[in-house]
């Protein structure tokens, strides 16, 4: 066979395999196979469309709409098991909230078995346009109306969310038989997502979610691994901005529950989460409206950083947040102060928090007045606060703090007037202060430095001056009972007076209170005042007058000296002065005066040289019972009997 013959049978042997073979010698089962295959195509897609298309396959997913509502407006499937749907949506809630997912596009595949079991088992989709909301019910709206207001609206649910309230003694409702609800299953989602609106708090910008879900409406939740990174977006309450968000990350579980079993914050029993958030502050003045108006908070202008992870309601071990603003200030009715912030807040173990707080420069104000600058102050705490379901009673919730101020200068007194009590007016003068304390557990220590220059105040009809420095240690081993309970105590103690004085009515007095308790809040009171006065004239006037009493026990002869020790003592009842030793000039007086309910009392031992005598103060300001040559047996015996 020559080469041509050749080339010619393999054209003739390719030909007749490529050869097509006439539709009429199929073999037959080829062709009922064929045909049935095209049948059944032509009756999906009669049949898939009509029930997605025409509302049919929602009618028999939603059920009682007011428990779950699936809705879309078209729909549309080629494929088994895949459709295409625009302006999706799904609503539901339960006894504690209400949510709302909506898709602006969607492909999805569908288990079309698990149909036949009423399982909407959807094992795919892509998503475009996402946006959820959801808002928690309340059971009285009473004193929420702002923050309520600022939480989504979700159509179909009334407003404001309220949880359904049974009548007094009426029998608990059945719980509808688990065949009643469809199962919402949700698998392999990626979408982009546009809007995510949670109670006040509303995100919108550029993001993705990834995860899966299983809901049987009024029952069980799974939210299985979920991711959602935020590329960039706004997040604001209650229309206002509060954080530009850059790149962020949420990472979120709920593990199995049965939602009619958790009440309220419970939920978080089943919750695992990790949050990263970056972004920058445009302003912190929003949140005021919300949470309470006083005191008022504000500004703005800074960065936040937050990295903090929660397992079942607990916050994890190394949890943080960054807040630093340009500005902010805390403003009440009488004093405002306003400054740059530095917050620092750690998860310092499983069951604490560890949080600082700081400015460099803040301005203190009183009204529109500058009053006084704080150089530096910080506040350090530690709160028993990372548990989110069960925080501890209020009056443990503080574990250990400290607070410092350093340079605190009030150049002109006059500025904090406002702050002061009825009845004190500032007349002048400058001071400065510095103080710290520390708080472990309940007990409470810490000092006070005050610098004062030419101050000036008036009390009723009295004027003082001083100038000097004035330090005090402070400590008591309960600070709670010192507040709420008078005999627990809050001591003063180590009070002195150096550099200077005080100067009352023209007399040059020096004052020191080496001891000095009070208690709080009822204003009982014990101190032990020494005062000396150059030139000694009129000091017992000038000391006895500061507890009312009578004018007797100033008529002393001037000498170059007059010294007073006295200690005082004022409960909610009564004021004592116990006048421990008092000398002007040649004159010496010691003794007790007491002002009660009954009226004023008191006894004293007035000696001049060798003269002695007693002196008795009957109850109601009558006439005194001279007791001549009266020692300081007859004192202390007359002391005792005092009502």
């Amino acid at each position: 066979m020559n080469p041509g013959q050749a080339r010619a049978r393999e054209t003739r042997g390719f030909g007749a395999l490529f050869r097509l073979r006439p539709a009429g010698r199929w073999p037959t089962p080829v062709r009922v196979v064929v045909a049935a295959v095209l049948v059944l195509w032509l009756v999906y897609l009669l049949v898939a469309n009509l029930l997605i298309g025409t509302g049919i396959l929602k009618r028999s997913l939603n059920g009682d709409a007011d428990e779950l509502s699936i809705g879309y407006a078209e729909a549309w499937t080629i494929v088994p098991g895949s459709a295409t749907v625009t302006d999706f949506t799904l609503r539901f809630q339960d006894k504690n909230v209400q949510f709302h997912l909506a898709l602006d596009r969607a492909s999805i595949r569908v288990d079309l078995l698990a149909l036949l079991s009423k399982e909407f088992h959807v094992t795919r989709v892509r998503a475009e346009g996402a946006s959820a909301k959801m808002r928690g019910k309340v059971e009285d709206p009473k004193g929420q109306e702002a923050r309520l207001a600022a939480f989504p609206r979700i159509e179909g649910y009334a407003d404001p969310p309220l949880k359904a309230r049974e009548p007094e003694g009426a029998p608990e409702k059945p719980t509808p038989p688990a065949d009643r609800f469809w199962t919402i299953h949700i698998e392999d989602v990626a979408a982009s997502v546009r809007e995510l609106w949670f109670l006040e708090a509303r995100w919108t910008g550029v993001g993705t979610v990834r995860g899966a879900f299983r809901l049987v409406p009024m029952r069980e939740l799974d939210v299985f691994p979920a991711e959602l990174d935020l590329a960039e977006g706004d997040l604001s309450v209650a229309s206002a901005p509060i954080l530009h968000l850059r790149p962020s990350k949420v990472f979120t579980t709920v593990h199995h529950v049965d939602v009619r079993v958790p009440k309220g914050l419970e939920i978080l029993r089943f919750v695992d989460a990790r949050i990263r958030l970056h972004g920058e502050v445009p302003s912190i003045t929003p949140l005021t409206a919300l949470y309470g108006d006083d005191p008022r908070v504000g500004g703005g202008v800074g960065e936040l950083d937050v990295d903090v992870a929660m397992n079942r309601g607990v916050l994890a071990h190394g949890g943080s947040l960054r807040l630093d603003l340009v500005e902010a200030y805390v403003q009440s009715a009488r004093v405002g102060v306003r400054g740059p912030v530095a917050l620092r807040a750690e998860v310092a173990e499983a069951s604490a928090l560890a949080l600082d707080v700081r400015t460099t420069k803040a301005m203190l104000a009183t009204g529109s007045e500058a009053a006084a600058t704080i150089g530096v102050g910080f506040v350090r705490a530690r709160i028993a606060a990372a548990d989110l379901v069960t925080p501890p009673p209020p009056d443990e919730l503080l574990l250990a703090g400290g607070v410092e101020l350093r340079d605190v200068s009030a150049p002109d007194l006059t500025k904090l007037q406002p702050l002061l009590p009825e009845g004190v007016l500032v007349r002048g003068g400058g001071a400065g202060l510095a103080a710290r304390a520390s708080l472990t557990k309940r007990a409470l220590e810490g000092r006070v430095d005050l610098a004062l220059t030419r101050a000036r105040v008036r009390f009723g009809d009295a004027e003082m001056g001083a100038s000097g420095k004035v330090w005090a240690n402070i400590a008591t081993d309960d600070v709670a009972k010192a507040i709420a309970f008078p005999s627990s105590g809050l001591s003063f103690t180590d009070v002195s007076v150096a550099s200077g004085g005080a100067r009352a009515e023209g007399i040059a007095v020096d004052v020191r209170a080496p001891t000095t308790t009070v208690l709080l809040p009822s204003g009982t009171m014990s101190s032990t005042l020494s005062l000396r006065a150059t030139p000694g004239a009129r000091v017992l006037e000038a000391a006895s007058s500061l507890a009312g009493a009578p004018q007797w026990l100033a008529r002393a002869a001037a000498g170059p000296e007059a010294t007073a020790e006295l200690r005082l003592r004022k409960t909610p009842v009564t004021t004592e002065l116990r006048v421990v030793d008092a000398r002007d000039g040649i004159v010496r007086a010691r003794g007790m005066l007491r002002d009660g309910k009954t009226g004023m009392r008191g006894v004293f031992l007035v000696e001049a040289g060798p003269l002695h005598a007693g002196v008795s103060l009957p109850p109601g300001g009558g006439s005194a019972d001279l007791v001549p040559f009266a020692d300081g047996g007859w004192l202390e015996s007359r002391i005792r009997a005092l009502p």
